[in-house]
């Protein structure tokens, strides 16, 4: 995964839609010094909470939808790893809440879904850094211009 490769040590990191909270525990145990997890189904957050307390890290998690990025603070890194129409709608509101130079790492939909995620990507200075994929699953890094 990518967030293997990375230096996570004292960086933002915004993990949207996630889930059991397992990226955003690793992310944590990896040196991130913030760490908001947002969840939009109730019984995934209940989980995410008890992941998170069962691996005794301190995680900021959130019960809603991207609107909830506003209320974080500004992202070194931010993931999110949800479908296509989904990536593509909140798009504008994952690069907002993306600090300058930050990198996002979206995941979730089929590598011939990366030209499309792409063209909305392109809209909010997000620039493709890498591909990777794996039976047909897509995971992209990209780059926020630093203005």
């Amino acid at each position: 995964s990518y967030l293997l490769d990375m230096d996570l040590e004292g960086k933002k990191v915004t993990d949207v839609g996630t889930g059991t909270a397992i990226l955003a525990i690793l992310a944590k145990m990896r040196g991130a010094s913030d760490v908001t997890g947002i969840e939009i189904d109730p019984g995934a957050y209940e989980n995410a909470k008890e992941n998170a307390a069962i691996n005794n890290v301190d995680l900021r998690l959130l019960l809603g939808d991207a609107s909830e990025i506003g209320n974080v603070p500004v992202a070194d890194l931010l993931m999110a790893n949800i479908n296509r129409n989904i990536v593509i709608a909140d798009l504008e509101r994952y690069a907002a809440g993306l600090a300058p130079g930050g990198a996002m790492i979206l995941s979730g939909f089929y590598t011939e879904d990366i030209d499309k995620v792409m063209a909305e990507a392109r809209k909010y200075g997000l620039q493709l850094a890498e591909k990777r994929s794996d039976n047909n699953w897509a995971a992209i890094m990209l780059r926020k211009k630093s203005n």
